[in-house]
């Protein structure tokens, strides 16, 4: 059952002023959050986000100059325009701007002005509260939107198109049918920028776009007049349809990916539910239990969806569900990781907070299970954000002023266990730290066989394990002997910890 187009949804309300009070606190404390998980060190796709930015000579550059999977066009562009010398706090500066009104996006989806359901069955009024509070403290939005890359921007551009999305459907539906020649009109217009920007932010905005595609077609067939499901369809995506194919062309198909580990693509599920709920991202029982509870909130979600008529539902289950795994299947790629569910994780909660929401009006068993689970995932996502504030993505800045600190000599000779991944960062941040005008040169490590006569007199090895603490105080290597430092963790998801050594005295 779909609403008829001729139907309008009844006019929001006007809000109290209590509630204008409540709304500015709860998106001034998620811009907070963002800003204050944005202070830490970059890592090493920022990094390299800002070494390809300096290849660019002006901005259309960027669909032919650089033609890498790490080229998210609007961060890229505004890392470009930020400049090459600039803290790296200015290149957040987006970002978290983009996932501070992704907050009040969720709120509005909710809201029951947004939905055709409240024609038919009261949407309660605490849902948009539930949706805008659990996007302000979601430990994956924070971290994701507060790094200079383009998940934020992409989970912005895909709550402002499935906002605009039912109205540029209502009005075509209306030209359509009184035989108007407009041009794309307000809805479709606003639908339209909001498509190109998601492609512009990130490719994972396919499977929102894909998603919304589905539903709308579903939508239209299922309407009264369903001939007119595909002019409709083609005049609402077309023209982004367009741009995201001439992107292809131009740049997408030819870009480079830079590789990553590999990581079995269940472990990383469970890893991203776990983590939207306020759960571990280690493997064991906690994160299985979340997980499942995370899934529950989101069946129940869709249960209430689905029980009142209201076809999100559909949509819901698409773009969380459907399309991610399809475009996995799709493209057979090997590296997966979380931030590639990004959207997946903003439109889950979404769904979440209708189910929790109802069960908010149901008995008190249900008023209970509510309110015990939004705490145990506020919690919870507050715990992960804690470990982020106070670690951040890692640390290099800290380890190249003490090897400058206890360095003799005038070079610094540091051998790494990743070249590639050492020589990216310890490249940046040798500008931004004062060496006391000694030089910074990075060895790979020997060959196995290799007489090694003039050792390096640093270490420098890392790991991915969030949870990770060297074992060893002392690491040999081609028989000279290494003695820990000092070590630096990250937080998890974004980055590494590293752990810094020096060859001892008479080696």
């Amino acid at each position: 059952m779909v609403t008829s187009p001729s139907t309008q949804p009844p006019a929001t309300p006007r809000p109290a002023p209590a509630e204008i009070v409540l709304g500015v606190v709860l998106i001034a404390a998620a811009g907070l959050l963002r800003w204050r998980a944005s202070l830490g060190e970059f890592w090493l796709d920022e990094v390299w986000t800002w070494q390809i930015s300096q290849k660019l000579t002006w901005p259309g550059g960027l669909f032919y100059q650089l033609q890498e999977e790490n080229n998210h066009y609007l961060n890229t562009l505004w890392i470009w325009l930020v400049g090459p010398n600039a803290w790296w706090g200015w290149y957040r500066l987006l970002p978290v701007l983009c996932g501070t009104l992704s907050v009040t996006l969720a709120w509005k989806l909710a809201a029951p002005s947004a939905s055709p359901r409240s024609a038919t069955a009261p949407v309660p009024w605490v849902t948009p509260w539930i949706a805008a509070a659990l996007s302000a403290c979601s430990y994956l939005l924070i971290h994701y939107s507060s790094e200079a890359r383009g998940y934020a921007y992409a989970v912005m551009f895909s709550a402002w198109a499935f906002l605009e999305l039912p109205q540029a459907i209502t009005d075509q539906l209306q030209a359509q049918a009184s035989g108007s020649s407009e041009g794309l009109g307000r809805a479709r217009l606003r639908f339209t920028l909001a498509a190109c920007g998601g492609f512009l932010s990130q490719p994972v905005f396919l499977t929102c776009y894909g998603a919304m595609v589905i539903w709308t077609l579903l939508k239209l067939r299922r309407s009264s007049d369903s001939g007119l499901a595909l002019p409709v369809l083609w005049k609402t995506f077309f023209p982004s349809g367009a741009f995201f194919v001439a992107l292809y062309l131009i740049d997408l198909k030819n870009a480079v990916n830079g590789g990553g580990d590999v990581y079995p693509l269940w472990q990383v599920i469970l890893e991203t539910l776990s983590l939207t709920g306020g759960g571990p991202s280690q493997m064991g029982m906690l994160a299985v239990v979340t997980a499942g509870l995370v899934l529950g909130a989101f069946g129940q979600g869709l249960r209430v969806l689905r029980r009142d008529h209201d076809d999100r539902w559909v949509f819901y289950l698409l773009v969380v569900v459907v399309m991610p795994l399809l475009l996995l299947v799709v493209l057979r790629r090997a590296e997966v990781y979380p931030r590639y569910f990004i959207l997946s994780v903003f439109f889950l909660i979404q769904a979440a907070a209708i189910g929790l929401a109802d069960l908010l009006h149901r008995s008190w068993a249900g008023r209970s299970v509510a309110v015990v689970t939004l705490l145990a995932c506020m919690v919870g996502n507050g715990q992960q954000y804690e470990r982020l504030a106070m670690y951040g993505r890692g640390s290099y800045m800290n380890l190249l002023l003490r090897m400058a600190q206890d360095e003799p000599t005038a070079e610094i000779v540091v051998m790494t266990d990743h070249p590639f991944r050492h020589e990216m960062m310890c490249r940046y941040y040798e500008l931004r730290c004062d060496l006391r005008g000694k030089t910074l040169k990075l060895v790979p490590p020997p060959e196995p066989e290799a007489q090694v006569t003039e050792p390096a007199s640093w270490l420098l090895v890392h790991k991915l394990d969030p949870a990770w603490q060297p074992k060893a105080a002392i690491m040999t290597r081609q028989g000279f002997k290494y003695q820990l430092q000092q070590v630096e963790p990250y937080a998890g998801l974004s980055g590494w910890g590293l752990a810094l050594y020096r060859i001892q005295p008479g080696d």
